[in-house]
């Protein structure tokens, strides 16, 4: 057992990794020690950090932190020898093989008892050398650099041709286009890395249909002080679907009413605006993202419990609710394929959540591109807009891993109602 890494200030994110279909396949477990007391700048080694995460899945556990998906977690040469992934359950961790390893008689030996334990193996941005081979015969996963340059395709093209794709899948990362994600595809990729789902395919001034204006307002309407219940229980009652869904909701096991509710008015009162407010947020994005992949609602819901965490912190109360908009309003452009600014002159939102979504600076902003920082492991920008904040950028990981534990009990909460 891994001790105790107390010393160790670590950041931590994930990655969504998605298949053909762009649902979701897994997520990569991203982390990096954070910086020395003495503020030398310079980075804990690998092993260290590896150690200080690995704690962290322990205490969390593994599966909530990756949404019951597969968690690619990254391993050095000393960890694997040390035999360290074996800590957790085979069917919830895929082991990243890191590219500067040296498959030693010893490193191979103790891979494929892994892969007898029914471990999977991923090799992480894998560059094709013939010492190497040993590496891709037990590969179940290879991650190829697929950014568009004349190095990456001839390594691709290499990798390619020493794999079978009928056991071997292959998983290209830094795929930041839907033009990238469609040549990856056809050549072959079965996994994907980027954020080419987090952007919209053209931006345009879409016209946003009647029933989506409704969703948008009845999400703004539940996070503003003194709810009308009349004004949202009459949009819901627009809505057969949503209707239905409230009423099966309020009725079911998790609230163990005595009395069946019917009236759509009494269920809205009965639920209240903590649970509405969760509700119609998770309800309203399913609603708009019909076509597109499933994450973004995730990463919505994450970013809009994320941003409201960090009011608190800031010691901003009265401002959690603009700051819980604004995460779940940040990804509404590409849900719907329309322009931010457009899209926003049908709902009305706090002066600072608007100026936030559409480009003005100011710490709301601040917060949101925090949160961004971390979903993409860019540790120095979230160490930057720490200070900036005036936050302990040590306990930011701790946060986002709230936010993704409480939207996870959000979709639990919507799957048994």
């Amino acid at each position: 057992m891994i001790g105790m890494v107390d010393e160790v200030q670590t950041y931590f994110a994930r990655q969504p990794i998605l298949d053909q279909n762009m649902r979701l396949y897994g997520y990569e477990m991203l982390y990096r020690g954070g910086p020395h007391a003495d503020n030398s700048g310079n980075l804990v080694d690998g092993d260290a950090a590896t150690a200080a995460v690995i704690e962290a899945f322990q205490v969390r556990g593994i599966d909530k932190l990756a949404g019951g998906k597969k968690a690619f977690v990254n391993f050095t040469q000393k960890l694997l020898l040390d035999g360290v992934p074996a800590y957790f359950p085979p069917q919830s961790l895929v082991v990243e093989i890191l590219e500067d390893v040296d498959p030693t008689p010893e490193l191979l030996e103790e891979l494929r008892r892994l892969k007898s334990l029914g471990y999977m193996l991923a090799l992480d941005d894998f560059v094709f050398r013939p010492a190497l081979k040993p590496l891709l015969r037990l590969a179940d996963i290879v991650k190829v650099d697929f950014f568009d340059s004349v190095f990456s395709m001839k390594n691709f093209y290499a990798v390619c041709s020493h794999i079978n794709l009928a056991k071997c899948l292959l998983l290209a990362e830094r795929v930041e286009t839907h033009t990238a994600y469609e040549k990856a595809r056809e050549l072959g990729c079965q996994l994907f890395q980027g954020y080419f789902f987090a952007r919209p395919t053209t931006m345009s001034e879409k016209t946003v249909g009647v029933m989506r204006i409704n969703a948008l307002r009845m999400m703004a309407e539940v996070s503003r002080d003194g709810i009308d219940f009349n004004r949202i229980a009459a949009i819901i009652k627009q809505d057969i679907g949503l209707t239905y869904k409230i009423l099966k909701l309020v009725n079911s096991a998790y609230f163990g009413l005595v009395k069946e509710i019917t009236d759509v008015k009494k269920a809205v009162v009965y639920l209240g605006q903590m649970e509405l407010k969760k509700w119609i947020s998770f309800a309203a994005l399913v609603n708009m993202s019909d076509r597109k992949p499933p994450e973004l609602i995730e990463m919505s819901l994450v970013r809009a419990h994320f941003c409201e965490t960090v009011a608190l912190h800031l010691q901003l109360p009265q401002e959690s609710d603009a700051f819980f908009l604004t995460g779940l309003f940040s990804l509404l452009d590409i849900m719907l394929d329309t322009n931010i600014h457009s899209l926003l002159e049908d709902v009305t939102l706090p002066e600072l959540s608007h100026t936030a979504l559409t480009g003005g600076r100011g710490y709301m902003r601040d917060t949101l591109d925090l949160i961004i920082a971390l979903e993409k492991g860019n540790w120095e920008e979230v160490l930057r807009l720490s200070n900036a904040l005036s936050v302990d950028s040590g306990d930011m990981s701790d946060l986002y891993a709230d936010s993704l534990q409480w939207s996870a009990e959000l979709h639990l909460q919507e799957e048994t109602g």
